[in-house]
């Protein structure tokens, strides 16, 4: 349940920047985007009022989460720019660079986003030994 929610709140956040003018041009799609951020803050309030020895697993969980959404998101990203078009492409509305035909914001992003979450779940699991 906790990767599932991490999972969620991936593919918002990396929605909002994959297809930024669909939020632009559609109120539900922010609404939507909305409800999933305070979800996600009311699920982080959840996972600092379980108990002590719990917390770390269960943010480990929710970071991993995050981070293998984001990944895929940039895998996906890199598998478009493979197989269609291979320049590069420069446009004076936002995003302003793109990659054959994904902007280039949304690869930088999601690779961001999954490498950030990542390295997280990963001190945490440090954090959890006491290995530093």
């Amino acid at each position: 349940m906790l990767v599932l929610d991490g999972v969620l709140l991936a593919v918002a956040s990396n929605s909002l920047f994959t297809i930024p003018v669909l939020v632009q041009l559609n109120v539900y799609a922010g609404i939507f985007y909305t409800l999933i951020a305070v979800f996600a803050v009311v699920f982080c309030i959840s996972i600092l009022r379980s108990e002590k020895g719990q917390r770390v697993r269960k943010a480990r969980l929710f970071f991993f989460g995050i981070s293998l959404t984001s990944f895929v998101f940039a895998l996906i990203d890199l598998m478009v720019f493979v197989f269609g078009f291979h320049g590069m492409k420069v446009s004076f509305d936002y995003p302003y660079l793109w990659m054959g035909d994904i902007p280039f914001v949304s690869f930088l992003a999601s690779f961001s986003i999954g490498g950030f979450f990542g390295v997280m779940e990963r001190f945490l699991e440090l954090h959890e030994k006491k290995d530093f």
